[in-house]
């Protein structure tokens, strides 16, 4: 693939995070404040990171840097996300100690190893794997109290099948991020399946945001 074509492709991706971004303020008097300023965080965390990656990188200056901030800063959005959907107290409690463990251990472990600048492939797992987890949960309970007539006219619905396809792509593209760093063409390919999981994850996340609209 030329370089010109994976550029392309990596430009449209950024772009279509605009499209679940303007969404949003068209159900600003649909959803409940808070879910409503959660959903405005995480995605507006996503277009910066992409924005801001696209920026440098187009300089030739190191990004890692705002992707770590923004794994650590959007995977606690997630969090809230689901905090939100989820009214259980021994989930909710579970939950932010969970994610707390997470934040602590990640700022220390990126500090103490100086790796701010680099790219820190044991956090990236877990950026993936807990929103993939709290998503596979989610579904779960959604199925088992079949409390959802019309799952395709549920916005969560979509807007849960976007974070599980994305973080399920990421999740395992992780795993062997640290392999891949050292062979350029494979390498490639493996990030634009990412990208692409990430245009898959602005349509699905706008899906659910008009079917908000339209309740």
């Amino acid at each position: 693939m030329s370089n010109q074509v994976f550029r392309w492709i990596n430009e449209i991706g950024i772009l279509s995070g605009f499209v679940p971004f303007m969404a949003l303020f068209f159900v600003i008097k649909k959803v409940h404040h808070y879910m409503w300023w959660t959903l405005f965080c995480i995605l507006l965390t996503w277009l910066l990171s992409d924005c801001l990656t696209w920026f440098f990188a187009r300089k030739s200056m190191n990004t890692y840097i705002i992707y770590n901030c923004y794994a650590i800063i959007s995977t606690c959005f997630y969090a809230l996300l689901f905090y939100d959907l989820n009214q259980s107290r021994p989930f909710r409690k579970v939950l932010l100690v969970v994610f707390g463990v997470y934040v602590i251990f990640s700022v220390w472990y990126i500090s103490a190893s100086h790796s701010w600048f680099k790219p820190v492939p044991i956090i990236d797992i877990f950026t993936g794997l807990l929103p993939l987890i709290l998503s596979l949960l989610f579904f779960y309970e959604l199925f088992k109290s079949l409390r959802v007539p019309n799952l395709l006219k549920y916005p969560y619905y979509w807007i849960n099948s976007a974070v599980m396809v994305h973080f399920g792509v990421t999740f395992f593209a992780y795993i062997f991020m640290e392999i891949l760093y050292q062979k350029e063409d494979l390498f490639q390919y493996i990030y634009l399946i990412i990208i692409i999981s990430n245009i898959v994850y602005n349509i699905l996340f706008a899906r659910g945001l008009w079917l908000m609209k339209r309740t």
